[in-house]
């Protein structure tokens, strides 16, 4: 590893303002080509780590509190570090890519990221199939857009699968809104009665509508021209 310092000390010690814009340009291409590849094979390397249990059998703490311990980085983001590597070690053929240079890092974690989410329904040749369809995309998608195509990738690969996946995500997702369904109340003690809940979609609607019609037929101002809060005129409207 003392070969990479020296190679940025060599680095360090060049008088910007002497080279080209040009050169200036290219170089710092090339930096940024190999910062990807240090944190993809930095990722490798803390993946490692954690597998092996490595800084509690050292030095009796996790991975992320080892890390932590540089002053680097919050204990948060070295546990979203510690995940990210562990996840993408997970994905050999996409960890591979980013070790190459050929995928930068974030794009890398943004496919990991997105394979997560597809359907636990889908078989494994449908799941690299997805990653190969993200990989060939790389060229063209930042890793913002390379979430957004993740949300729809099994569509592209498999559309009949991908109808039925998003089916079963609905159905899914109807069912924890009813599950998380929830009304409660309680007596202040001062005259008032405080109100608590959510409701799914399909049955807050129509109350939400209700509740917005009459709002808007109710004055905006009170007797003293006192322009009246939305919040209260909703309230208002329950009378």
């Amino acid at each position: 590893m003392g070969v990479i310092s020296g190679v940025l000390d060599a680095l360090n010690s060049v008088c910007l303002w002497r080279i080209g814009v040009r050169d200036l340009l290219a170089g710092t291409r090339e930096l940024l080509l190999c910062l990807e590849r240090l944190r993809a094979e930095t990722a490798r390397r803390v993946a490692e780590i954690e597998a092996r249990g490595a800084t509690t059998t050292r030095h009796g703490v996790r991975t992320s509190e080892w890390l932590h311990a540089t002053n680097w980085s919050t204990l948060g983001d070295a546990r979203r570090q510690v995940r990210a590597a562990v996840e993408l070690a997970a994905r050999p053929v996409v960890q591979a890519e980013a070790l190459a240079g050929r995928v930068g890092f974030d794009q890398a974690t943004a496919i990991v990221h997105s394979i997560r989410r597809l359907p636990c329904e889908l078989d494994l040749p449908t799941v690299d199939a997805c990653e190969q369809a993200m990989l060939a995309h790389v060229h063209e998608f930042d890793p913002d857009l390379m979430k957004q195509f993740g949300h729809h990738v099994v569509t592209v690969v498999a559309p009949e699968v991908g109808e039925e996946a998003d089916r079963l995500a609905l159905l899914r997702e109807e069912a924890r809104a009813r599950g998380d369904r929830s009304l409660t109340w309680a007596r202040d003690g001062l005259g008032s009665v405080r109100f608590r809940g959510q409701l799914p979609i399909v049955d807050a609607e129509p109350l939400v509508t209700m509740i917005t019609a009459v709002t808007a037929s109710l004055p905006v101002t009170d007797e003293l021209g006192e322009l009246i809060p939305i919040h209260r005129r909703q309230a208002d409207a329950l009378k």
